[in-house]
């Protein structure tokens, strides 16, 4: 297992990272459209002040089977990165995964970062991922409304 960060934006655009993007996104409870992250990602990536990180994790019998999105805290409102989306479909590429994608954020100069669950697991299980690496605390919940159905959103 190969795990690295992506900072050319034409990659997101290779046909293994299109199809990577397309299954971590799949689940319709996350609701956001594969494609509209991807050419988010390619416009951030492109900036030369840009927040956003994105970790791959290949290898030659799985392909692309790892996906880590990263957005740095630089608001006063929100001044710890976040890791926003974190999928590994191997369990091998899990650890590869985390490394880089921590190696990366305490690069950056960050001490401390959140982890955004919203896949229904717990957070327990998220705590597990990186636990070899540190401890994490609960320390709220995301709730998300829709305003459709009251506000025509």
């Amino acid at each position: 297992m190969r795990a690295y960060e992506i900072w050319n934006p034409a990659a997101l655009d290779s046909p293994g990272i299109v199809n990577l993007f397309a299954r971590a996104f799949a689940d319709p409870k996350f609701g956001i459209d594969a494609d509209d992250v991807r050419e988010y990602l390619k416009e951030s990536l492109g900036a030369k002040d840009t927040t956003d990180k994105v970790f791959v994790v290949s290898s030659v019998e799985h392909g692309y089977c790892g996906l880590s999105i990263v957005t740095l805290g630089v608001y006063p409102l929100a001044p710890l990165p976040w890791i926003t989306h974190f999928v590994a479909e191997q369990r091998s590429a899990r650890e590869p995964l985390v490394e880089v994608t921590l190696k990366s954020i305490a690069g950056a100069g960050f001490k401390r970062l959140a982890l955004h669950n919203a896949t229904g697991a717990s957070d327990e299980a998220h705590q597990r991922l990186f636990r070899r690496h540190m401890k994490g605390a609960v320390k709220g919940s995301l709730i998300v409304y829709d305003l459709e159905k009251n506000y025509g959103g």
